[in-house]
């Protein structure tokens, strides 16, 4: 990896304050499996996270890959992946391999797209590469992408939806999000939609026009006189409508493109859903090893952290009937996440935590 783009990683590690630093967390877990190749690099008595830390450092060369023999203890950087298409992996018993998961660094979205007017276009890439290079860009600050799997192909691009117009509902297409460290850092973007209005009942508590997106969150964030736990942002005049509910208290959101508002729907991340990495309209449905009824997403995060009948790795969550379904599986472990067009199920996968000892109770 050049001096550089080496700079770029480091700076993009250093957006994350320490405590969240977990590097093997950049990193994607294929069990039982290790490169054909000989390593660029071997350390002995690593952990995991200490290998994936020196792969991620790593300035001789461009580490895209470790593998970790957990028998032995033994950590093998790598110079290939295998996306590069010339290599298949091989079984091995006591062996783990780590490839790089650079798209741990955004937020996905399902079938939406941000814009149509993207900075760069590549062609027959997977979402990790696309990613990779949206992270190591040098001409432009990329933001985040469009990804379309059929085709895989990927734009880049140095908007976000506070610099945008308003994202855009697009089957088949998938927007990843640079995650940031302002306001907006504190909120589940859901995309396109809106709180769902019911018969006597005020939903929004405060309405500010005028204002941009980053601004509302800050609003939200500093509203005293209610809880703020969501925003609408209508783009067209820039108006912040701020709610004491989210989604699941009033049974989903609306979604109708009837009027073609561009109108994007915002919750608030908690401390107990701050512990899990989001993916809306996703699922891992059909793997679930416990149902709770009647519960918000927050409870639903709490339950899965607390469970104790087994290991708790992930929850998808029903908004309509406020369903919580905790799973020892996650997306990696069922051969990837199901998308769930417009229904308004979302996928919740547990951080990793470094072997802290968090007490949620």
């Amino acid at each position: 990896m050049d001096t550089c783009r080496f700079v770029v990683l480091v700076l993009t590690l250093l957006c994350l304050s320490e405590g969240d630093i977990v590097f093997k967390s950049l990193f994607f877990r294929m069990p039982k499996l290790r490169m054909p190749t000989l390593p660029m690099k071997t350390l002995r008595n690593s952990s995991v996270e200490e290998c994936a830390k020196s792969c991620a450092q790593e300035t001789s060369f461009d580490c895209r890959s470790f593998d970790v023999d957990n028998i032995l203890l033994t950590c093998r950087l790598h110079n290939h992946s295998l996306e590069d298409h010339t290599l298949s992996l091989i079984v091995s018993k006591n062996t783990d391999h780590y490839r790089t998961y650079f798209e741990r660094l955004f937020n996905r979205l399902p079938n939406h797209i941000l814009t149509f007017d993207h900075k760069s276009q590549i062609a027959n890439v997977s979402v990790e590469q696309c990613a990779r290079r949206c992270v190591l860009e040098m001409t432009f600050r990329c933001l985040g992408f469009d990804y379309e799997l059929s085709s895989r192909k990927c734009w880049l691009t140095d908007l976000s939806p506070s610099g945008s117009h308003g994202l855009i509902p697009q089957a088949g297409v998938d927007y990843y999000e640079r995650q940031s460290n302002g306001p907006l850092e504190y909120f589940l973007n859901f995309g396109y939609g809106s709180l769902r209005q019911l018969e006597g009942e005020q939903i929004y508590q405060k309405t500010v026009v005028g204002v941009s997106l980053v601004a509302c969150a800050h609003l939200c964030l500093a509203e005293n006189s209610f809880k703020c736990t969501s925003f609408d942002y209508l783009y067209e005049d820039e108006s912040c409508y701020m709610s004491m509910y989210i989604a699941a208290n009033v049974y989903g959101l609306m979604t109708s493109r009837a009027d073609d508002k561009k109108i994007i729907h915002y919750e608030f991340i908690d401390r107990y859903l701050r512990s899990f990495y989001p993916t809306p309209y996703s699922a891992v449905l059909g793997h679930n090893d416990k149902t709770i009824v009647a519960v918000t997403p927050s409870a639903c995060a709490r339950k899965c952290l607390e469970e104790t009948e087994f290991i708790c790795r992930s929850f998808d969550y029903q908004v309509s009937e406020g369903t919580c379904l905790l799973s020892t599986k996650t997306g990696s472990d069922v051969g990837g996440l199901l998308s769930q067009g417009t229904s308004q199920v979302h996928h919740f996968e547990m951080k990793p935590h470094l072997g802290k000892n968090i007490d949620y109770k």
